[in-house]
């Protein structure tokens, strides 16, 4: 039988199929991968052409029709090769087992040139894209992550696949490198490869998930507080005024889980009763309930948080800066440590494992545990906080708009009442 294409049936998000060049002999088979993803309704199976209407998805059907037209070739010429090689050994025109035209496709493929090496085409690709970032650091040490993780080998656009991406999340994991970071280099990969789409046709990375970083414990740079330091932070003040500043925004941030650009967008019409606000960052609709606290700090600023710190800093024009206010709430967090030291508690001023990474080296340094709080640090109390009160993965998400809430994807939804638990 001549070798033909089918359409492998598994579905990606987009309703696109993969092309599969079949190979037949003696009631055996192989599928050949062509590396081109369709629709059912853009190919024909009797004259074997895809067809005018892939232009809907921005594919050109002459240049697909070529590349099938060249991969059939393919397979011709290594079957007769083969019987050309092997006249003299048989007197039947035997063509090559399955396996041998596989391995014969496959190794034509990687030595016809380096057009669809991923690492070259990275590099080519970064080299443009430097013009356009300020810093380029994270991009390549993903290139030497990528370099090391093949031996050096070459890597072919069709080679990344799930099992491909399993293999690498595990590589970086037993090189202890932290979750955050693991994400942002997943991250500029899928970056990479939507970058060069037109040089590989590569659409997998679209439908690409990946299974929750557990990873190891110990290098994860998660800090938050203690419910006794909470409740310390409610009660202890001190005279500076940005300090105590500082102190009410991520006493607001703990009981609402906003980040801190969403934070200064709480007013009068939205965060009365229940907070309905639209998230900065990931565009989610949040409707969540004000509890007492959070109620008692913005009527203490008039619902307006920006105008109190403009009166604060009288040459301000514009929110806050982060760095900035982190300044103000470690002034404060020293004084509060210095507090909860004179009353025994010293929980605030235990060593500490921070794990950051510079380039390729990985550093570990112990600090106070207060001098690693930050804003972020009132979201990890929130997610905390509902954990231990029996709220499930879905509840938290639905409350928080929050994909990541210490897991990597998050569904569904329930209700639940805010202030029964803080």
């Amino acid at each position: 039988m001549e070798p033909h294409y089918i359409l492998k049936g598994y579905k990606d998000k987009r309703n696109l199929q993969a092309l599969q060049l079949i190979y037949s002999n003696k009631g055996q088979q192989v599928r050949l991968n062509s590396g081109i993803k369709i629709r059912e309704k853009d190919f024909d199976i009797k004259s074997q052409r895809i067809l005018a209407t892939v232009k809907q998805i921005d594919q050109d059907p002459i240049k697909l029709n070529n590349e099938l037209i060249e991969l059939r070739t393919k397979i011709n010429t290594i079957v007769s090769d083969f019987r050309f090689q092997h006249k003299n050994e048989t007197s039947f025109d035997l063509p090559p087992d399955i396996n041998y035209v596989k391995h014969k496709f496959y190794e034509k493929a990687a030595k016809k040139n380096k057009e669809f090496d991923v690492l070259v085409n990275y590099q080519l690709w970064l080299a443009k894209k430097r013009n356009k970032i300020k810093d380029d650091r994270g991009y390549v040490t993903l290139y030497n992550d990528l370099k090391e993780f093949c031996g050096g080998k070459p890597i072919n656009f069709k080679d990344i696949t799930e099992s491909f991406l399993d293999g690498f999340l595990d590589f970086l994991l037993k090189r202890d490198i932290v979750n955050d970071t693991i994400k942002k280099k997943f991250k500029y990969f899928k970056t990479f490869l939507r970058g060069v789409k037109d040089v590989n046709h590569y659409k997998d990375y679209e439908a690409f998930t990946l299974r929750h970083l557990e990873g190891n414990k110990e290098f994860e740079n998660i800090y938050t507080l203690t419910d006794i330091e909470y409740e310390s932070m409610k009660k202890f003040e001190v005279e500076d005024k940005t300090s105590m500043y500082a102190r009410d925004l991520f006493l607001i941030g703990c009981n609402t889980s906003l980040r801190y650009s969403d934070i200064f967008e709480l007013n009068r019409y939205n965060a009365i009763n229940m907070i309905n606000l639209t998230t900065s960052k990931t565009n989610a609709d949040i409707k969540l309930q004000v509890t007492p606290l959070t109620k008692q700090l913005l009527e203490k600023y008039d619902y307006n948080l920006v105008q109190h710190f403009r009166k604060l800093q009288c040459n301000s024009k514009d929110i806050p800066s982060n760095g900035l206010i982190n300044r103000y709430l470690h002034t404060y967090l020293f004084n509060l440590n210095n507090h909860l030291l004179k009353n025994g508690i010293n929980t605030l001023n235990e060593p500490t494992l921070y794990v950051y990474r510079k380039g390729m080296d990985r550093f570990r340094e112990m600090y106070p545990k207060w001098k690693l709080i930050t804003f972020h640090s009132s979201k990890k109390f929130f997610f905390t906080r509902c954990i231990r009160a029996g709220m499930d993965q879905a509840g938290v998400k639905k409350l928080t708009g929050n994909v990541d809430v210490f897991w990597r994807y998050v569904y569904g939804g329930n209700e639940y009442n805010i202030k029964d638990i803080f």
